[in-house]
């Protein structure tokens, strides 16, 4: 609008200067606020607000910017909610921080509640945020660093416990935050239990995200020693136990696992028992059983990537491209998911893996490698070096295919030579970590 900002306005000379600006009389900004005439004219005669459901329709319906809010709320006396309706405004925008940072510091002044209590309201608005993630970590660094200047040995395992949170959120630096994530174990014992379960729980799923089958067990035992309650967290932990034992072939601890899921109380964890039973059917050679139990899953379970792509490894592995091409005409139902986790994103890349490799079987090359590009860049940007090595990938598939197709049978020494190819540039991938999130059956 133009306007310039007095010097020390307070906050009913701010409204009333707007609504001049409109020419807007108080009753009209009443209409369209909802906030009552009486309350409208006790603001702007220098009344203190009692709270922010009350200043923020009059404050979006006059278009006050934030900044000229928060100096003329700094020159009275107001509540400490006040500033947390701001600050979880401010961290949830994509603005400047510099703002968020100056609310902060007002809140930290205020007396109204005891600093900690306070502290510890605005550790959870900065992590539960939804704005630009840099800035929110920003945040939350400047929050952890005043706690280790007051001394405040919770707050400050609190602060990085959140931290970790909010970092997760970055899905392109995975093993960085994993690592980020483990450093927060050293200051375990200050956080309450049931963050102590969070955070086990968290890392966990980071693990087993990242194939850390060893770590993911590690802290899902440590959940189980720490949570004494029937959580969700507990049943889901003792889940991924059992599958990052399946991924390390150590199938009895897998059905030992998954036998102590059947005994819990939680019924919507029954498709997963079925599907891990599955998986455990497909190790022992059961394969019709297999299929049997994942098709069961597919007319119960609400998500169902995890599902198609067993089916499609079982399909792919007896060359059955028939019936994995009458699996993708579903795509529409089963891409419908809101893939906004680690673990989902996973499924998806190495959905679009598999779905290459049908496009291979079928002699559509295009398809096949521009899939094979999709599912790998969700986690990595593919150099031409990359985009090579794919391409050696694929072509070597393809002899290998041809080979057989030729009556050459999986011993004969030219299939072979290719498969241990084949699987040397798999591991090249792996290495690289391409490969590491999408190509392997999760």
């Amino acid at each position: 609008m133009g306007v310039v900002k007095l010097r020390n306005e307070t906050l009913g000379e701010l409204i009333r200067r707007y609504r001049d600006e409109l020419n807007m009389t108080q009753q009209e900004l009443a209409n369209r606020s909802g906030v009552n005439n009486k309350r409208i004219s006790f603001l702007e005669y220098g009344g203190a607000p009692r709270d922010y459901a009350i200043l923020q329709p009059i404050f979006s319906i006059l278009h006050i910017p934030a900044h000229e809010v928060v100096t003329a709320l700094a020159n009275m006396k107001i509540h400490s909610e006040i500033w947390f309706c701001l600050l979880q405004q401010l961290v949830s925008s994509e603005d400047d921080i510099s703002l968020a940072r100056e609310v902060m510091a007002h809140l930290m002044a205020s007396l109204d509640e005891n600093s900690e209590v306070r502290f510890g309201k605005l550790l959870s608005i900065v992590q539960k945020g939804i704005g630009n993630l840099e800035s929110r970590l920003e945040l939350m660094d400047d929050a952890i660093m005043y706690a280790q200047r007051q001394g405040w040995q919770t707050y400050v395992a609190k602060g990085l416990f959140y931290r970790y949170l909010v970092e997760r959120d970055d899905f392109s630096k995975m093993e960085e935050t994993y690592q980020s994530g483990k450093q927060v174990l050293a200051y375990a014992e200050d956080l309450t239990c049931e963050d102590r379960v969070i955070l086990y729980y968290k890392l966990s799923v980071h693990a087993y995200t990242l194939r850390k089958y060893n770590d993911s067990i590690e802290f899902g035992k440590l959940l189980l020693a720490c949570d004494k309650t029937e959580s969700t967290y507990k049943a889901y932990s003792i889940l991924l136990i059992s599958s990052s034992y399946y991924y390390k072939s150590q199938f009895e601890l897998a059905e030992k696992y998954l036998n102590r899921i059947r005994l819990t109380r939680f019924p919507f964890l029954k498709d997963h028992v079925t599907f891990m039973q599955a998986k455990l059917h497909e190790q022992r050679g059961e394969t019709e059983s297999a299929i049997y139990h994942l098709q069961l899953c597919m007319e119960s379970s609400t998500y169902q990537l995890n599902i198609v792509n067993s089916l499609l490894h079982i399909y792919l592995q007896q060359r059955d491209i028939d019936a994995a091409q009458h699996l993708l005409q579903g795509e529409s139902d089963y891409l419908e998911e809101d893939f906004s986790n680690p673990m989902k994103i996973n499924e998806l890349a190495n959905y679009y893996i598999n779905k290459g490799k049908v496009m291979s079987g079928i002699n559509r090359q295009k398809e096949a490698i521009d899939y094979f590009k999709k599912g790998i860049s969700m986690f990595t940007r593919l150099t031409e070096t990359d985009e090579a090595l794919l391409r050696q990938l694929e072509q070597t598939r393809l002899n290998m295919i041809s080979a057989v197709a030729d009556g050459r049978n999986l011993t004969d020494a030219t299939v072979v030579r290719l498969s241990q190819e084949l699987d040397g540039y798999i591991v090249e991938f792996q290495k690289k970590s391409i490969l590491k999130r999408a190509l392997l059956t999760t």
